[in-house]
């Protein structure tokens, strides 16, 4: 591709994470005005550097990242923007930590290749995180459906509760103090006060 490189720059708040970047993008020859930068923060959550610097993306064009996850925020969101990318647009991208699925160099037809079984191997793996979630939560909807109580087996209340108990219902001992004689943390000893209390 002989068209324009641009960058684009994809962090949170940290600056050393931008920075770094940027570097990388510029060590690869791409000019400093032609390089976006997002900053993603809590407050912060548009795509304006992104979709500035593919608007400015002619054909033959291409788009240097510094890693594969600036793209996007999940593996359909990269996808989306890797298939415009290269096919709407007809733009390249360099991808600098994995140059195997570049596809900026028109002759490296095997970086195309690579690059779509990246995206594929990626597409799976996000399936099948996505269907144990959801078989998994199937699976509890349906043992608490049976019945079936969940999470880790309760404390057994010690024999001695019920004195550490009086002695924290007449304001000897704080809530702590009793939790610590009975060798568990004050939440427990609350709750075990909390399920007396509805019997």
């Amino acid at each position: 591709m002989n068209g324009n490189l641009y960058g684009y720059v994809r962090s949170s708040a940290d600056s050393r994470d931008i920075e770094k970047q940027m570097i990388a993008i510029w060590d690869y020859g791409v000019a400093a005005e032609n390089v976006y930068v997002e900053k993603k923060t809590a407050g912060n959550d548009s795509d304006t550097a992104y979709n500035t610097a593919v608007d400015m993306l002619k054909e033959n064009d291409t788009l240097v990242i510094a890693s594969l996850d600036v793209l996007g925020d999940d593996c359909y969101e990269l996808m989306d923007r890797w298939r415009y990318i290269t096919i709407t647009k007809r733009a390249g991208i360099i991808v600098l930590d994995l140059p195997l699925a570049n596809t900026g160099i028109e002759e490296e037809a095997l970086g195309k290749v690579v690059a779509r079984i990246t995206l594929g191997v990626m597409q799976h793996f996000d399936q099948s995180r996505q269907y144990k979630k959801q078989k998994q939560a199937e699976g509890i909807a349906e043992a608490r459906r049976r019945g079936v109580r969940l999470g880790r087996k309760p404390k057994d209340i010690p024999k001695g509760f019920e004195e550490v108990r009086l002695q924290w219902d007449r304001g000897e001992i704080s809530a702590r103090h009793a939790a610590s004689a009975l060798h568990v943390d004050p939440n427990t000893f609350r709750k075990w006060v909390r399920e007396g209390q509805s019997r």
